[in-house]
């Protein structure tokens, strides 16, 4: 059966119309990906820690664009060198609400195992956070009261985000 070429360019840009009618829809579907992800960025809060050699403090600072409330910070063992090794544990006051942008200086209590050595260890104890390092973990919410579980890793000064988890994962 002989097929006509009137029917054959039918078919071709029928086809050639149902590709392209697939590729934008892929195309659609990925942006509204891509745009709940960004709505779901702006709920989310992002901190991390920062040493400010100057004014010899450890600084949280909120790098994300949504507020965060109810910050606490759990305590954590930090490995100090003076000439020896020295395992101190950092213990946090908890943190009301840390805007976008914003930095609030952490005065953690340092204890060696039952006792409080913040004063005897005072300001040297920063100098030592640029070569240790530390796991710590933070619990917080956003204006949401959606609650969050980031933990972040340092190395030698440099403070790592390694994971931001939706809910409370002290329980676990």
């Amino acid at each position: 059966m002989l097929v006509s070429a009137p029917f054959t360019i039918s078919v071709a840009l029928l086809i050639l119309v149902s590709g392209l009618l697939l590729a934008s829809l892929k195309r659609v579907s990925q942006l509204k990906h891509a745009l709940a992800l960004e709505k779901d960025r702006n709920k989310v809060p992002v901190l991390t820690f920062a040493i400010d050699m100057d004014e010899q403090a450890l600084k949280l600072v909120n790098d994300g664009s949504c507020t965060a409330k109810d910050i606490l910070i759990k305590e954590f063992p930090v490995t100090l060198d003076y000439q020896f090794k020295k395992t101190v544990h950092l213990a946090f006051p908890p943190i009301e609400v840390l805007h976008p942008t914003q930095s609030v200086p952490l005065n953690p209590a340092i204890h060696e195992g039952p006792y409080d050595i913040t004063r005897e260890v005072g300001n040297s104890f920063f100098a030592h956070l640029k070569t240790c390092a530390f796991e710590a973990h933070i619990q917080y919410a956003n204006f949401r009261n959606i609650s969050f579980t980031e933990i972040i890793d340092c190395a030698e000064g440099r403070f790592k985000i390694r994971e931001i988890m939706p809910g409370d994962t002290s329980k676990t």
